[in-house]
C-alpha cells in the first residue's frame, strides 16, 4: 500500500519535464502542475480548516480542479465536486444535514466563499503546508451518485480507493507515459476522476478538452458514454487511438456494430460510482440473449452472486455513504442482475430495480415521481422509461391533474427541482392505463 502511494507523489518527480496536462495549444509539464498543487495546499493551509473539512469547487474539467483535487489529498481535506448545472433549489434540498466549511467558485455553498480567481491567484506571504504522515485511507473525494435508491446519495472516497481503481485499470487498459488521455468526462463524475489518478500514476498525460473542440490527434485513450461515443463516430478522422472504453450503462449491439466499422480499439465497461469507477472490461462483447458478458474483473475488484444479484467489493470499493459513521468493507449490492460463469467472467442480465440509464446517468423513476407531485396540481405521476436513439433511453411521464394541463408549466417547474437529464422528455395527461401508454413506445 505504502509503495503504491510512493508511487503516485514520485511520478511527479520522476516525469517532471514532461507534459502531465493539455488544453489547446497550454501546455503543463509535472513540475508545473506539482507548482501549483503546493500553492493550493499553501492557500488550504492559510484559511486554517479544521482537518477533513468539506470544500466545494465546480466539477468541470481544469487544471485548476486538478490541482486542487490533488492538494486536498495531501493536505487531508475532502472535496466535494459539484455540477454547476445544478438548481439550487436541487442543492438545498440534497445538502441540509452537511457542512460546506469552504466552497470555491460559483456554487456559495459554504460558510464561507471565495471565487475561483480568489482562491488561485493568490497565495498568503509564509504559508506552510502539513508535515506529517499520509493516510491515504481518508475520505478525499465527494461525489453525487444516482446510486440504486430513489434518492440521489452523496459517495466518499479515499486516495486509496482511487489509486487502486488506478492501478487496476492497468489490468486492462496499458497507459504508457507516451499515452495521453482525453478528459472527455467531469470531475464530479467517478469516471473522470478515475482518468486524473489512473493518468498521474501512470505518468501519462491528461487532455483537457476545449469548447466545440472534436478529438485532438494526439489523444490515445478515450472514456466515452452512448452520445459521446455516437459523435465520435460521425466526426472520426484522423487518429492516434489505442483504447476506447465505452461505458455508462447497457451497450447495444448497433454500438458494437458501430465500433467495428471504424476499426476502433473497443474496451466495453461495466463500472460504478461505488467501486471507484470500473469493475470489468471486454475487448469483446459477447451476448447470449439479453444476456452480456463484461469480461473479468480487475486485480482490485472482486464480484460475487447472492440471488442472482451482482456483490462488489475489494480495495477500490468505496468508503460509503455520507454520512460517514464507519468505513464500511463488506459487499456491496450492486441491484444488477447477473452470473459468473466458469471462467470468472462477468455477466449482466439487466436491473433488479425500477433504475434505467440515459446518456450514462443513472435514472430512478421514483425521484422523478416526487418531483412530479410536489408540482401545483399534480395527484399522481408515474415515470418510465421509452428508447431514445441518442441517450439509449429517456425518461417520459404519465400525470393526472386537479388544475389544468400545461407540459410546458410543469417541466419549467421540474427544472427547480431536477437537473436537466432527468427531466421527462414527454410529459402526459392521464387518459388510460399505464399499458395503453407504454404501447405507443415499445
Amino acid at each position: 500500500m505504502e509503495t503504491l502511494y510512493k508511487q503516485f507523489l514520485q511520478s511527479f518527480q520522476r516525469h517532471a519535464q514532461k507534459v502531465a496536462v493539455k488544453k489547446g495549444k497550454r501546455l503543463w509539464t509535472y513540475k508545473e502542475l506539482w507548482n501549483s498543487v503546493v500553492k493550493c495546499r499553501k492557500r488550504l493551509s492559510a484559511l486554517a480548516l479544521p482537518e477533513q473539512s468539506i470544500i466545494s469547487f465546480d466539477g468541470e474539467p481544469s487544471f485548476d480542479g486538478i490541482a486542487l483535487l490533488i492538494a486536498c489529498l495531501l493536505e487531508e481535506q475532502v472535496l466535494f465536486l459539484i455540477n454547476r448545472r445544478l438548481p439550487d433549489f436541487f442543492l438545498q434540498n440534497r445538502l441540509k444535514n452537511l457542512t460546506v466549511a469552504l466552497s470555491i467558485g460559483e456554487k456559495r455553498l459554504g460558510k464561507r466563499h471565495l471565487s475561483a480567481q480568489g482562491f488561485f491567484t493568490s497565495v498568503p506571504a509564509g504559508s506552510t503546508i502539513r508535515n506529517a504522515p499520509l493516510l491515504f485511507e481518508k475520505p478525499c473525494t465527494m461525489i453525487f451518485t444516482s446510486g440504486t435508491t430513489n434518492l440521489p446519495k452523496i459517495a466518499l472516497h479515499s486516495g486509496s480507493n482511487h489509486l487502486y481503481s488506478a492501478l487496476g485499470a492497468q489490468t486492462h487498459v496499458k497507459l504508457l507515459p507516451s499515452s495521453t488521455w482525453f478528459l472527455s468526462l467531469p470531475l464530479y463524475h467517478v469516471a473522470g476522476l478515475g482518468i486524473v489518478f489512473r493518468t498521474l500514476l501512470h505518468g501519462a498525460s491528461i487532455r483537457i478538452p476545449e469548447e466545440e473542440e472534436g478529438l485532438p490527434v494526439d489523444v490515445t485513450h478515450i472514456s466515452v458514454i452512448e452520445t459521446t461515443f455516437r459523435r465520435l463516430c460521425a466526426s472520426l478522422q484522423e487518429h492516434r487511438l489505442s483504447c476506447v472504453m465505452l461505458g455508462g450503462g447497457p451497450i447495444s449491439s448497433d454500438l458494437v456494430d458501430l465500433a467495428t466499422a471504424h476499426q476502433l480499439p473497443m474496451l466495453y465497461t461495466y463500472g460504478m460510482t461505488e467501486m471507484s469507477s470500473h469493475i470489468c472490461n471486454a475487448t469483446t462483447l459477447y451476448r447470449k440473449g439479453k444476456a452480456v458478458c463484461y469480461g473479468l474483473p480487475h486485480s482490485h475488484a472482486e464480484v460475487q452472486v447472492r440471488n442472482g444479484e451482482l456483490f462488489v467489493r475489494g480495495n477500490a470499493r468505496f468508503l460509503g455513504y455520507y454520512p460517514l459513521k464507519k468505513q464500511e468493507t463488506f459487499w456491496f449490492g450492486t441491484k444488477d442482475a447477473g452470473a459468473i460463469d466458469e471462467e470468472q467472467k462477468v455477466w449482466i442480465h439487466g436491473r433488479k430495480d425500477r433504475q434505467f440509464i440515459s446518456g450514462g446517468e443513472n435514472i430512478q423513476p421514483a425521484e422523478i415521481e416526487e418531483a412530479l407531485l410536489a408540482c401545483p396540481g399534480v395527484e399522481f405521476a408515474q415515470v418510465f422509461p421509452k428508447p431514445d436513439p441518442t441517450f439509449g433511453m429517456c425518461a417520459v411521464a404519465m400525470v393526472r391533474m386537479s388544475l389544468p394541463f400545461d407540459e410546458i408549466a410543469l417541466k419549467n417547474s421540474l427544472k427547480k427541482r431536477l437537473p436537466r437529464y432527468k427531466i421527462p422528455k414527454k410529459i402526459f395527461l392521464e387518459t388510460g392505463s399505464i399499458s395503453s401508454l407504454q404501447g405507443k413506445f415499445f
